[in-house]
């Protein structure tokens, strides 16, 4: 038998995490830009996180993506938001009847749809 002496990692081959993709599809993404420009990558816990159902969990079940750290810039220009990116809603808070809706809803249904406007405003969105 063989044996084979494993190689101290050079500053070429140490990988560094460029993002935590939060679904599967977010991680078929950037998994595709990064092939596309030829970037190599790992996925750490790649299978082991898939078989966990809930959420995501540093170090237990979170999925990361790593690059070389040769690689790191262009990786993460490629995974960082455009730049007219607006981001995440702005949440406002729930009004006085929208409170009272709610209240209404648990004490007399046993359920609650936290919800803003009417049915008809969201569906113009």
């Amino acid at each position: 038998m063989k044996t084979v002496k494993s190689q101290p990692p050079t500053d070429d081959h140490k990988l560094v995490p460029v993002c935590s993709p939060r679904s599967p599809t977010e991680l078929a993404v950037v998994l595709s830009l990064l092939k596309s420009e030829g970037i190599d990558y790992f996925v750490s816990n790649d299978h082991f996180g898939s078989l966990t159902v809930g959420p995501s969990i540093p170090l237990y079940n979170e999925k990361t993506i790593l690059v070389p750290d040769s690689e790191f810039e262009v990786a993460s220009a490629l995974v960082a938001p455009p730049a007219n990116y607006v981001g995440e809603r702005e949440e406002r808070g729930f009004t006085f009847f929208e409170k009272l809706r709610m209240a209404i809803e648990v004490v007399f249904f046993g359920w609650i749809i936290p919800m803003h406007g009417s049915f008809k405003e969201n569906s113009d969105a």
